[in-house]
Parts: structure tokens; C-alpha cells; sequence
């Protein structure tokens, strides 16, 4: 008979993957170099399905290229998010620098300006605990 790889195994007799994995390791199944010998799958599981394993590799590829599609199209994704993020990263530093200019352009507060600032704050505290 013919060698199949496990997954067209799998195929042939209607079983998963893993469940092909499952029975070789317990030894319900023997495989045969790196693959399995259509016979033992007759011995094993009784009349094989009648797949053509060729479409299912042709179903597989599509899927790959899908999934490849899919996987590029997330990658531009972040990309043009890394993108934003260092524009936004450069518009801090730029607001971040305009902001200290302004600063020094400011007059430094007058001692009596902090202590009016601090009377207030008593006062304030004063009408939340209404004390």
C-alpha cells in the first residue's frame, strides 16, 4: 500500500491530527519512517474515505495565503501605529518646550502671592469640613 503523511492520515480515515498522534504514542497505531502505511490505517480504523488528498493540500495552500494576507495586513497595521506613536512622541517634546519657554516669560510669583494662595486653601478646607 501507500505511505501518507499524519495529517493526510487524519484525512483518509476521518480522525484528527492529534488523535493520529494519540494512537501511534499508545501504539493502537504503527507508523512507518515519517509517515503511515495505508494498510495499518485499514487495520486500525477499517475502510479508509475516499479523499483526494491533493484538493486538501490545495485547500491548505489557499489558507496559508489567506493567513499570510491577513498576517501582512495586521503588520501595516502596526506599523502605521508606530508611526503615530512617534508623531505623537515628537508633538509632546515640541508641546513640552513651548510650555517651559512660557514659563520663563512668566514673572516668579511674589512671596505674598504663595502665602494669599495658602490662606485660601484653610479657607477652603474651612467650607468642606464646615468647621
Amino acid at each position: 500500500m501507500a505511505i501518507v503523511t499524519f495529517k493526510q492520515a487524519g484525512l483518509l480515515c476521518g480522525k484528527g491530527t492529534a488523535t493520529i498522534y494519540r494512537h501511534i504514542k499508545s501504539g493502537k497505531l504503527s507508523k512507518t519512517g515519517n509517515g503511515i502505511d495505508t494498510s495499518e490505517l485499514i487495520r486500525v480504523y477499517g475502510e479508509l474515505k475516499a479523499v483526494d488528498i491533493n484538493d486538501n493540500y490545495q485547500i491548505d495552500k489557499k489558507s496559508d495565503i489567506i493567513d499570510n494576507m491577513i498576517i501582512s495586513n495586521y503588520q501595516k497595521q502596526i506599523d502605521t501605529l508606530h508611526d503615530i506613536v512617534n508623531e505623537l512622541k515628537n508633538d509632546k517634546q515640541i508641546l513640552t518646550s513651548v510650555i517651559e519657554d512660557y514659563r520663563r516669560l512668566l514673572p516668579p510669583p511674589s512671596s505674598s502671592e504663595v502665602v494669599q494662595n495658602t490662606s485660601n486653601s484653610g479657607k477652603l478646607w474651612k467650607r468642606i469640613f464646615k468647621k
